[in-house]
């Protein structure tokens, strides 16, 4: 315990004396992250790209500049950046399921479900794959197979209000009112303020 104190107690010293120098790129990582929380989204997008070109090939940064252009409503951009954190890692969830986000964003449905599937064959439980296509095949029209896929990961997550939402939803699309009222008052169980969920309910009564 003693010399676990005299350690940190050294550490301190270190860092006040500036031994522990930041590297360029964690410099511009941080001052980012710092811009973000200021809701300087686009200086904090500036931060990152101007040391870009030096490590266009890093993951880290390109899956960063993916989420800062999403946040700032740079879909195109951020869609850019997404895809080559994918190229960069191919076996990557975190970045093909964002890529799916964007696509629905920017109703590239075809894109969007091809990709959705892709990620299904790597990880057939996959949560965001799945109510994603399930919502891609609703927005559609296809209410059979956002039926079955919302199902496929309900019994999973039997308490996510999204799911609840996805089924009672298409339940509504293809007139099932009864199976739609169960999903809802589900959904007004838990969440009684929930305005869709209410109004959705009260839509099953007419």
């Amino acid at each position: 315990m003693i010399r676990l104190f005299i350690f940190c107690i050294f550490f301190c010293v270190f860092l006040n004396a500036g031994y522990c120098e930041l590297t360029e790129y964690q410099k511009a990582y941080q001052t980012s992250i710092d811009m973000e929380r200021q809701y300087e989204y686009s200086k904090s997008i500036q931060t990152l790209q101007v040391i870009y070109e030096k490590y266009q090939k890093d993951y880290d940064i390109n899956l960063r500049l993916g989420y800062l252009n999403y946040i700032n409503h740079q879909y195109e951009k951020s869609l850019e950046y997404y895809e080559k954190a994918v190229k960069i890692k191919q076996s990557s969830l975190e970045a093909q399921n964002w890529v799916v986000l964007i696509l629905v964003v920017l109703k590239r449905w075809q894109k969007a479900e091809d990709y959705a599937k892709r990620i299904i064959k790597q990880d057939m439980s996959n949560y965001y794959a799945n109510i994603r296509l399930a919502y891609i095949y609703y927005m559609q029209g296809e209410w059979s197979n956002a039926l079955e896929r919302y199902h496929a990961i309900y019994g999973l997550y039997p308490g996510d209000s999204d799911i609840r939402l996805g089924l009672a939803s298409t339940y509504l699309a293809l007139g099932e009112k009864i199976k739609a009222r169960y999903y809802y008052s589900e959904i007004l169980k838990v969440s009684p303020f929930h305005t869709t969920a209410y109004y959705g309910y009260l839509s099953t009564l007419e």
